[in-house]
């Protein structure tokens, strides 16, 4: 196949593809591997640098899909976990809820 013929889009049925990878091929691959949920809730008690690497380590990792995090700061509490939520369109079946009060570490194994 010469270079000018690589190179060359076709548009098959709406789908565009190029040197024989479709598009949708390309930008539609699995991130992360699918996570059975084990049934066990993950408390983070402060959302600093620690806390959220805890956190994002936790999910992406698959040690957990369900995240409780507790902190005193509702604004930096709820941008961590509405940043965490919109990212979690990429990991299955992720939980992720966020608290000032301790009414979320009820219930712990």
């Amino acid at each position: 196949m010469s270079k000018s013929e690589s190179n060359h889009t076709n548009h098959t049925n709406g789908i565009s593809t190029q040197g024989g990878i479709a598009t949708l091929d390309r930008l539609f691959h699995r991130i992360q591997d699918r996570t059975l949920d084990c049934n066990n809730k993950v408390s983070v008690v402060g959302v600093g640098q620690v806390g959220m690497a805890t956190v994002f380590s936790l999910l992406t990792q698959g040690v957990t899909t369900n995240i409780a995090m507790v902190d005193t700061m509702s604004d930096k509490l709820k941008g961590e976990m509405m940043d965490l939520q919109h990212g979690s369109a990429f990991m299955k079946n992720a939980k992720i809820q966020a608290s000032t009060g301790n009414n979320l570490l009820q219930h712990q194994n």
